[in-house]
């Protein structure tokens, strides 16, 4: 559990790939770019004490950032990286977590059985001036765990629920 392990343990790896691809329909409909243009699709293994908990296919807009690809194979924060070089500060995110099993290419990566239970989110990350990027990540619920705050007081109209 990621939560429970101390700093020194915490010896977390991101191994980054970086290239372009055209955007296929679904991930065009999210960026707000025609089906076919060019993104850069980053991929992000996350490793912990050489074990892989975590993969991570993100997709941006090439127009907004010329040249992420100098940036394939190092390591480096996206969200730092985009702010720091391409002026572009992430304002909003949307994020749905779900759970889902592994299909066999997130199996060889996780080193878990195929069907194996996973952590799954899509998130839309977005700037002062629109969608910066989208996000699917697969993680491993043996290693990763969630912990969620919510404060009050609420005020409740009959269609809402909270359970």
């Amino acid at each position: 559990d990621l939560h429970l392990l101390s700093r020194r343990q915490r010896q977390m790896c991101i191994r980054d790939s970086v290239d372009v691809v055209p955007a296929e329909i679904k991930i065009a409909g999210v960026l707000s770019v025609a089906i076919g243009s060019e993104v850069y699709r980053i991929q992000r293994m996350k490793s912990l004490n050489d074990m892989v908990f975590a993969y991570v296919t993100s997709y941006v807009p090439c127009p907004l950032t010329p040249g992420l690809e100098q940036h394939s194979g190092k390591f480096f924060i996206l969200y730092r990286c985009l702010q720091e070089n391409y002026g572009l500060t992430v304002t909003k995110v949307e994020e749905t977590i779900s759970s889902s099993g592994s299909g066999f290419l997130e199996s060889r990566l996780l080193g878990v059985a195929p069907g194996s239970p996973l952590l799954t989110f899509q998130r839309t990350a977005y700037w002062e001036g629109g969608i910066m990027e989208y996000s699917e990540s697969s993680f491993r619920p043996d290693v990763y765990r969630i912990a969620v705050t919510m404060e009050g007081p609420f005020e409740w109209t009959g269609a809402d629920q909270l359970s």
